[in-house]
């Protein structure tokens, strides 16, 4: 991992595993892009020589740019758990979607996307740029940080893997059942997980037929209101109805071909359709099936 302090505009650790995170820290300036990808260096020294060649020996794997919005110091109390958070997302990562290029990731203090009782939010923008959000107001854990490195960090390896667009509603579903399904394996040893997981697994499997009846009209839509369906819900869907369906249907998937979520992640939009013909056509199957989902 490259960590790039906001406040230097420098590099400060160049950290290809946790074994290397109490090493004494790499300050070279540098100029232009990336230095994993050809930035001019203006002054090595003998430990810039060093972090050259990890980063050399490092070019064929994941390598996370960590980038801190700290120009003021805001985020320095939580540099050090962001850092232990960023590094072992980042070798979970690595490891269980073998990623082999860089990842651009900033870190800021801004009320953006936050999820008000975990006190982080994220959105990511392309394969190989994420937005993670704070809420310094609460006490952020090493554990809650890697839970959203992790979630945003598979939607950036799965656009890297399948560059697909989202095209419509079903399209969003499935794309954060993914990363909802893999938080949720990235957090199987943890002792504390966001409230948002945990209001996702804990979601009975009838309560998300029932999000999933009142969105089958629209799941070809590709207008839709994104922030009642995924966040806020309305009279008819509960809070995070998208991200629970999504999950629900992803989890089914998993089921009906046998693949873990490591060998589905980057499967297209269309493969994951076969789990609509769980929806009944005519009449109900059962007295639960009321509105024209089973499940599988």
């Amino acid at each position: 991992m490259v960590l790039t302090d906001g406040g230097r505009g420098s590099i400060i650790g160049v950290f290809p595993d946790s074994s290397m995170v109490e090493q004494e820290a790499v300050n070279f300036e540098v100029a232009g892009s990336s230095p994993a990808r050809g930035a001019k260096h203006r002054h090595y020294g003998d430990h810039g020589v060093f972090a050259w060649i990890i980063l050399f020996l490092y070019n064929n794997v994941m390598s996370l740019e960590l980038m801190l919005a700290n120009a003021n110091g805001n985020l320095s109390s939580v540099t050090p758990v962001v850092e232990a958070a960023a590094i072992r997302a980042e070798n979970f990562v690595r490891e269980k979607l073998k990623a082999d290029y860089g990842i651009n990731m900033i870190v800021a203090e801004m009320d953006l996307f936050l999820i008000p009782e975990d006190g982080v939010g994220g959105r990511t923008y392309r394969a190989d740029f994420v937005l993670v959000t704070l809420d310094l107001k609460k006490k952020l854990s090493e554990d809650i940080l890697y839970e959203i490195f992790c979630h945003e960090l598979c939607h950036a390896v799965r656009w890297g893997a399948n560059p697909e667009y989202m095209m419509t509603l079903f399209d969003g579903l499935i794309s954060e059942g993914i990363a909802t399904v893999f938080e949720e394996l990235a957090t199987a040893n943890n002792k504390s997980r966001q409230v948002f997981l945990d209001t996702i697994i804990n979601r009975s499997d009838e309560d998300n037929k029932k999000v999933l009846s009142a969105l089958q009209p629209h799941l070809e839509n590709s207008n839709y209101n994104y922030d009642e369906i995924f966040f806020g819900g309305n009279a008819e869907l509960p809070r995070w109805a998208g991200y629970s369906a999504g999950y629900y249907l992803v989890k089914q998937y998993l089921q009906t071909t046998g693949k873990t979520i490591e060998q589905a992640f980057a499967d297209k939009y269309t493969d994951f359709k076969v789990i609509l013909n769980c929806f009944t056509e005519g009449e109900p199957r059962n007295d639960d099936d009321k509105k024209g989902f089973s499940g599988c």
